[in-house]
């Protein structure tokens, strides 16, 4: 793994949130940011005039192949309610 790789893993999985990529004050700019996505070029890409970096080759519309597949959730697992969203949304405004 090169430094940048390593080091975007490491700091989207710090446990401490106050001090990790993508929950600073730049928010997801800082992650856009980070040299482990140098050369990619965020509008070009959001607009769809360039491919992304890894192009999946689908066999058909709705093709999950490369998705890991999951046991449903257990019924005892807690919903995700409307108060929950209503404390929690702020956290993914910029995604």
């Amino acid at each position: 793994m090169t430094t940048a790789t390593r080091d975007i893993i490491s700091r989207l999985c710090t446990a401490d949130r106050t001090s990790r990529l993508g929950n600073l004050k730049g928010g997801a700019r800082d992650v856009k940011a980070h040299p482990f996505f140098e050369g990619i070029d965020w509008d070009e890409l959001a607009s769809h005039r360039k491919d992304g970096p890894i192009v999946p080759k689908l066999a058909f519309t709705g093709d999950t192949r490369y998705f890991d597949h999951y046991d449903p959730p257990s019924p005892t697992v807690e919903r995700y309610t409307e108060s929950m969203m209503e404390e929690y949304e702020d956290y993914f405004k910029d995604f």
